[in-house]
């Protein structure tokens, strides 16, 4: 399996993106290589049978080809485009509009070299200021949240190829919801917990969620 690694914008060849093929819908490295100054690439050895194909490179997505197929004898000549991250950035601000310092933003996916996808963090500065750069284009979620708070806010932010999304939250005052859950007519569960979530969210994700397990009391 051969073949070239282009920006998708410019055409210009993508030169150190890390190539690796594994075998079709499983995990395992059936070959790995590294693209030349050309953007070329050669994996060889391979016995006949289906594939998949990941190209990892500083500054673009990461992009996949799932299913090719490699016949006997055969060299697959396939070409990747791959396509430029982009930057959110924006404030974090209370009710009264003040700014929240030291509120962690997350979300999104970056190029984390050999880690591959990674997702990316910020915290506010004192202005309540963050910016996460090198991001997945495409639409992104985005969570902020205070300094030990389990829930925060989400937003959806639409990252373009080398530009900056502008995303602001606000965040209210936190506070604690406790209590004592009580059986009915039979014995609890020896595994019990209480989910909290914010209303009115027509999406949501583990993120949006917090989660309290129930003591012996």
């Amino acid at each position: 399996m051969e073949g070239r690694v282009v920006s998708r914008v410019t055409r210009a060849p993508v030169s150190g993106a890390s190539v690796d093929v594994s075998p079709f819908r499983q995990n395992g490295d059936s070959g790995r290589a590294v693209t030349d100054g050309a953007g070329r690439f050669s994996v060889g050895g391979l016995a006949p049978g289906s594939y998949d194909l990941v190209v990892s490179a500083p500054g673009f997505s990461q992009p996949s080809r799932r299913g090719l197929t490699v016949a006997s004898g055969e060299r697959f000549e396939v070409e990747l485009e791959l396509t430029g991250t982009g930057a959110v950035e924006g404030h974090v601000l209370d009710g009264a509009d003040q700014p929240v310092q030291g509120a962690l933003v997350t979300g999104g996916s970056r190029w984390g070299g050999g880690l591959g996808q990674v997702p990316a963090e910020a915290r506010t500065d004192s202005e309540g200021h963050y910016r996460l750069e090198g991001l997945s284009a495409g639409p992104q979620f985005l969570k902020a949240r205070r300094e030990g708070a389990t829930l925060g806010v989400s937003q959806r932010a639409d990252v373009k190829e080398g530009g900056t999304a502008k995303v602001d939250f606000t965040l209210e005052e936190t506070g604690t919801v406790e209590g004592v859950v009580r059986a009915t007519g039979s014995p609890l569960p020896t595994s019990l917990a209480v989910r909290a979530f914010a209303q009115g969210r027509s999406r949501f994700s583990p993120t949006d969620m917090a989660l309290a397990e129930v003591d012996t009391a």
